[in-house]
């Protein structure tokens, strides 16, 4: 190999180091800016929510400012706040569980814990007889669409005010007398099925056993308690298919 091929390959060595040096510094110069990109985005979206805060503080009305309310005739005003932080389905989804939860929590006060779940009054039923309040603020938020989702840029958040009045109170003061009268009147026929099986059962080994003069005790015993078990079994399911009350 004479001299001039050996400053050749030499220059094409150092070229190569060249450009592999001039790629990771600019690699690394790029993840340098991602990375203060992604915490100037990650500061942002901590900061906004108190903006947005602020801005839906200033812009409620006042029926929503004056909160939950107890009148002196009895009757409870309920507000509900859907969260700023949800898209449009999201928000009306939760002020749609929350006002199933706020009504039940109201009945389980007047009544006894777990009655407002057993009576069941769901989201129709309170939307069209006792929601009387409805209003949607709309949030913008001017930020790059690379530095936050798209659902940053325009939330909404739905206040709801609900009336509980004397008369809904008496509704579900009747629908829970109700369901405890169908309660009993379930538990004291189960209960009076299960003695009364037990009778027969007992009846029908003495009768038979007296008849057969003992030939048969053993088998008739096992063939007892096999009819005595299944007819527990179907006591216990048929006991688990209401609320004891």
């Amino acid at each position: 190999m004479n001299l001039r091929m050996k400053h050749f390959l030499m220059l094409v060595l150092c070229g190569c180091f060249l450009l592999s040096t001039a790629d990771f510094v600019s690699l690394h110069g790029q993840e340098e800016v991602a990375d203060k990109a992604g915490e100037e985005a990650a500061d942002l979206l901590d900061e906004s929510p108190n903006s947005i805060a602020e801005q839906l503080a200033a812009e409620q009305p006042d029926w929503v400012q004056q909160g939950d309310q107890a009148l002196d005739d009895g009757t409870v005003m309920l507000v509900i706040e859907s969260d700023p932080y949800f898209d449009a389905f999201g928000g009306e989804k939760l002020v749609r569980l929350a006002m199933e939860q706020r009504v039940s929590k109201t009945i389980d006060d007047w009544i006894q814990p777990g009655a407002g779940e057993l009576l069941g009054y769901d989201w129709e039923y309170i939307n069209q007889n006792l929601r009387v309040m409805e209003k949607t603020e709309y949030v913008a938020f001017d930020t790059p669409v690379n530095l936050a989702d798209e659902k940053y840029q325009q939330m909404h958040v739905t206040y709801t005010q609900l009336r509980l009045d004397e008369k809904f109170r008496h509704e579900t003061q009747a629908n829970w007398e109700e369901l405890e009268t169908r309660s009993r009147l379930k538990q004291t026929g189960l209960i009076g099925g299960g003695v009364l099986v037990t009778l027969l059962l007992l009846f029908g080994f003495t009768r038979i056993d007296t008849a057969s003069r003992g030939y048969y005790s053993h088998r008739l015993f096992l063939l007892t308690l096999m009819v005595a078990l299944v007819a527990g079994s179907v006591w216990w399911y048929l006991s688990g298919q209401f609320m004891w009350l």
